[in-house]
């Protein structure tokens, strides 16, 4: 599954719009444009497709928490620019956090 499925079921499991997105990138002190964001739903070997780094998804997933919970007082999380130097507990929490426990359970 690449970063562009995963951004895509959480857009449409919480059907979120384009200015929403762009919103969550927001509140994690990022900025995107609608044009990236349409880029990252196209699927892959359409035309307009954009991969999407490792980096752009974990940001997402930090403004998505921000907003659903809040951000946390003090410093934000440190995004780490390379995938080798990404735990699984690092993205995993972000996604249990926002997904029901019996999509967890399957």
């Amino acid at each position: 599954m690449t970063n562009n499925d995963i951004l895509r079921r959480l857009r449409y499991t919480f059907s979120l719009k384009d200015a929403y997105v762009k919103e969550i990138f927001s509140a994690a002190n990022s900025s995107v444009t609608r044009d990236q964001i349409v880029a990252w739903m196209t699927k892959e070997g359409e035309e307009g497709y954009t991969s999407m780094a490792d980096q752009e998804l974990a940001t997402f997933l930090n403004g998505f928490i921000n907003v659903k919970r809040g951000k946390r007082e003090g410093e934000q999380p440190i995004q780490r620019s390379s995938a080798s130097e990404r735990s699984p507990s690092m993205v995993v929490p972000g996604i249990i956090a926002v997904i029901p426990m019996r999509s967890r359970l399957r």
